[in-house]
């Protein structure tokens, strides 16, 4: 396994990734950007709101801001890519658009775009102008204007609280029995009505979350006891152990990545 992140010093700080996996899997998750990525060895099993596909090289993966999705390998073969996290409000400034894009093919293959995507790395810190290039033609020929979120049942909002109250209780110690007592509801009541919103069990839910806070609270700076405690890891071991788990790191590597760039 090697794995290298960074962080470059524009559209609000791209975080970019290279990896190189072998019998590697990722959990169900999402993140708050934008995931856009070329595969430059073997292949991966990608499942995207429960629709599974392949990437095979020399395809460009997009996924969407909060678009639940899990990574595993193809075969025993190791498998490589290259990505980059680009937030929502930079990519709508440097492709000039005023709402989100979308993507709703995630697996692209486009042999234009993937080359001005391969001629970015290497050079990444010092490509602004090539970075703001390859997004632009992504994004003017395979995105739509975001959909609205579609809710999957008549009680939504209910769920909706939930989710706020377990993202702004990040740091918290779990009681599943309490938070499903606060919205009246049963322990498994309260799973079932999460899942079915969500797509992820409370406690996946959190775990995630508490790994996307992470990660920012490293590249501000923080030191990763301060990181850990605040996002309610309060064993270094469980945190260094569900990081690695979401991230394919360990929480001190991905700060080296941060601080180098």
């Amino acid at each position: 396994m090697l794995v290298k992140t960074s962080r470059l010093p524009f559209f609000d700080g791209l975080e970019t990734k290279e990896a190189i996996f072998q019998k590697k899997s990722f959990p169900t998750h999402c993140h708050d950007t934008y995931s856009i990525g070329i595969i430059t060895k073997g292949s991966e099993k990608i499942c995207i709101e429960n629709t599974a596909m392949t990437a095979h090289a020399g395809s460009i993966v997009v996924i969407n801001p909060h678009q639940l999705h899990s990574n595993t390998f193809f075969d025993e073969d190791a498998w490589a890519y290259q990505c980059v996290y680009v937030g929502e409000d930079a990519l709508r400034c440097v492709v000039g658009k005023a709402q989100n894009p979308y993507f709703p093919t995630q697996i692209i293959d486009d042999e234009d775009i993937l080359q001005k995507l391969l001629r970015i790395w290497g050079q990444a810190s010092q490509a602004e102008n090539l970075w703001a290039d390859a997004l632009q033609a992504l994004v003017g020929k395979f995105a739509t204007d975001a959909p609205e979120k579609q809710l999957a049942y008549a009680d939504n909002q209910t769920m909706q609280d939930a989710e706020k109250y377990l993202q702004a209780n990040i740091s918290d110690k779990v009681d599943l029995d309490a938070i499903a007592q606060k919205f009246c509801l049963g322990k498994g009541q309260f799973i079932r009505n999460f899942k079915k919103q969500t797509g992820l069990t409370p406690i996946s839910y959190l775990l995630m979350h508490r790994i996307n806070e992470a990660k920012k609270r490293i590249q501000e700076g923080y030191s990763l006891t301060e990181v850990s405690l605040a996002v309610g890891f309060y064993d270094q071991a469980h945190f260094i152990k569900y990081f690695q788990k979401y991230v394919g790191i360990s929480p001190l590597q991905y700060k080296r990545g941060v601080n180098a760039c």
